[in-house]
C-alpha cells in the first residue's frame, strides 16, 4: 500500500492549473482537483464532481475508496490511483493519492482559537 500526502503554501484565489480556486470556508474541506486514473497513466478521468459530492462542504474530514463502485470502470485489469488535491480554508492545498481499494482521507487541522 502507498500513500503520500504533500504539503504546499499557496495564496488564497491563486490560479492551479488554469483555475482560479475560491477557498472554502476555513472549517471546511474544498476540492481543488481530483483524478481516477490507471497507474500507468494512460488513462485519467477527472472525478472531482464526484469528490465534491463526497467530501465537499465536509468538516475538516473525509474518507472514501479509491474504487470503480465509487467512480465506475470500463477498463478493469488495469491498476488505478486516486490522487486529490483539496484545500483547508485559504491556508494549505493539500494533495493526497490511494491506490484502488484502499480508503482516500482528506483531513484538515481545527482551527485554532484565540484564548
Amino acid at each position: 500500500m502507498r500513500k503520500l500526502t504533500l504539503f504546499a503554501t499557496i495564496l488564497s484565489g491563486a490560479l492551479l492549473t488554469g483555475v482560479a480556486v475560491a477557498a472554502p470556508p476555513p472549517d471546511q474541506i474544498g476540492i481543488v482537483s481530483a483524478t481516477y486514473q490507471e497507474a500507468s497513466g494512460k488513462r485519467i478521468v477527472d472525478v472531482a464532481e464526484k469528490v465534491a459530492d463526497l467530501c465537499g462542504g465536509h468538516s475538516r474530514y473525509c474518507q472514501f475508496y479509491c474504487a470503480s463502485s465509487t467512480f465506475g470502470d470500463n477498463r478493469l485489469h488495469h491498476k488505478k490511483i486516486c490522487r486529490v488535491t483539496y484545500r483547508c480554508g485559504d491556508e494549505v492545498t493539500r494533495v493526497t493519492e490511494g491506490e484502488e481499494n484502499d480508503p482516500v482521507t482528506l483531513r484538515c487541522a481545527a482551527p485554532a482559537h484565540d484564548n
